[in-house]
């Protein structure tokens, strides 16, 4: 009985972010002072890293002081740990720009690469790990679908980028 409700917990909460992600990412953003767009990870990316941090850390502390001490529990628990800091630098700091220059990225370490709109020599979409891979001939630039003001991103990339340059497969731009 217990397995059939941390079951249906799992799910109810999954879902509820998965329905929030998708409804951030379909606001619009209106543009700043010099008409560029910020797309940053949903707050929910944050929240879940500080979840995990606190509880983890909990769960470390606690078990230390057991009579018997398990490497394996210690290894997991900390690279969630890890994780969850990087699910939080990632809120802070994993932004996308759109100008009219370009697409500049800016990495959950705050370092950041730009290519220019007519540079770009490739955008595809990976299902899988649901995001879009712009290229050019030496960089290039992936914008996760739970981005903040995704659909900003998809009518500028409509109008600045030619159509030969999409792959077959993205029906996310239809």
């Amino acid at each position: 009985m217990a397995g059939y409700i941390s079951t249906i917990i799992s799910f109810l909460v999954i879902s509820f972010f998965m329905n929030y992600a998708t409804r951030m990412s379909n606001k619009i953003i209106d543009p700043n002072g010099q008409g560029e767009i910020t797309l940053k990870l949903n707050r929910m990316y944050s929240i879940v890293g500080y979840v995990s941090i606190v509880f983890f850390l909990t769960l470390e502390i606690i078990f230390s002081f057991s009579a018997e001490f398990n490497w394996g529990f210690f290894s997991i628990s900390s690279i969630l740990i890890i994780l969850g800091i990087i699910l939080i630098l990632g809120g802070k700091f994993y932004r996308i720009i759109l100008s009219s220059e370009g697409i500049t990225q800016y990495s959950f370490l705050n370092k950041y690469s730009f290519i220019k709109w007519d540079e770009i020599t490739q955008i595809s979409f990976n299902s899988l790990s649901q995001e879009v891979k712009v290229r050019s001939q030496f960089k290039g630039i992936k914008i996760h679908t739970h981005m903040v003001g995704f659909e900003n991103f998809i009518e500028i990339i409509k109008t600045n980028v030619e159509k030969k340059l999409f792959k077959k497969s993205m029906n996310i731009f239809q």
